[in-house]
């Protein structure tokens, strides 16, 4: 078994746009993936992700609560532990 390479990733994306999209499209949009850069560049994406949850708000709360020995948030019993 051998591990994909950027190329096989590059070919296969390639292939893919060229069988999905208009030929109008196809060469705007090969020509707009800047490769060196998604690839081999760290750095945060351009835009932030937000993964607040009620649930996960909820599951902080109560345990910020515990943490500084405060009473329980009153949707503690969100979690089962009654």
């Amino acid at each position: 078994m051998m591990s994909v390479t950027t190329i096989d990733l590059r070919r296969s994306w390639g292939t893919w746009v060229e069988l999905t999209f208009s030929k109008g499209e196809v060469n705007r949009i090969l020509a707009s993936v800047l490769w060196d850069r998604w690839l081999y560049v760290t750095e945060m994406p351009p835009y932030d992700f937000d993964f607040e949850t009620p649930e996960g708000l909820a599951a902080e709360s109560l345990a910020l609560s515990y943490l500084n020995n405060t009473k329980c948030p009153i949707d503690y019993g969100t979690f089962g532990i009654l």
